[in-house]
């Protein structure tokens, strides 16, 4: 579930009458990513970027976070504002970045921020 800010709810099933006990489930708030530091990467990929932003999670989230639709190689959440990212193989200019927060529990939600043209791969230098 999307919403303005993070809580928590309980979350009751009611089948034919019979009604589960309340389950705690969190909303999460979408992840914004504000800039990216440094925003250029070698073509073989391997460097180590970060996404500054608001809305990365708590530390027993999952943060996973990508570059051009490729996941980065190793995803390190540095805090609520910053993701560590090293970065996959790829080519080209204005790649979009995101960044996926999902909570664990018995009711998992999930959010997800990108930015459009964020991030860049330097030419492929041919010897």
């Amino acid at each position: 579930a999307f919403v303005d800010s993070d809580g928590e709810v309980g979350a009751v099933v009611d089948v034919g009458g019979a009604r589960s006990a309340g389950l705690p489930f969190r909303f999460v708030t979408a992840p914004v990513i504000s800039g990216v530091s440094p925003d250029n990467s070698p073509a073989a990929g391997g460097a180590t970027v970060t996404f500054q932003g608001q809305g990365f999670g708590v530390p027993t989230d999952r943060v996973e976070a990508s570059v051009g639709g490729v996941a980065c190689q190793t995803t390190l959440p540095i805090s609520r504002n910053e993701v560590a990212c090293v970065t996959p193989p790829g080519v080209g200019k204005l790649r979009t970045v995101r960044v996926d927060v999902s909570t664990r529990g018995n009711a998992p939600s999930a959010a997800h921020g990108t930015r459009a043209g964020a991030f860049k791969y330097d030419h492929a230098e041919v010897s």
